[in-house]
């Protein structure tokens, strides 16, 4: 899975992924911050300031209990993990 770095609108790094059905998934590169982001590539993420709702490992948990069940959960979930690993490299 492929993670790519962007600058945001308003400043700040982000790690993202593109999904195979054109959404992406994207996370802070900011240490503190556990949000994660998932939309449309042309959405804006203003207003969603709580990202999905669910910190990074409640939403590991959630994808990872539902891959038996739902194909686009393990991707999901992959895609998530790639995010993070790249988080944790990078800082």
């Amino acid at each position: 899975m492929k993670v790519t770095e962007r600058e945001g609108p308003r400043g700040g790094l982000y790690f993202e992924v593109f999904l195979t059905d054109g959404r992406r998934m994207t996370v802070t590169q900011t240490k503190s911050d556990n949000r994660v982001w998932l939309g449309g590539p042309n959405d804006s993420y203003y207003g969603q300031r709580g990202g999905t709702g669910k910190k990074i490992p409640q939403q590991l948990d959630e994808w990872r209990s539902q891959m038996a069940h739902d194909p686009e959960a393990e991707e999901l979930y992959r895609a998530l993990r790639a995010l993070v690993k790249a988080k944790q490299a990078h800082g």
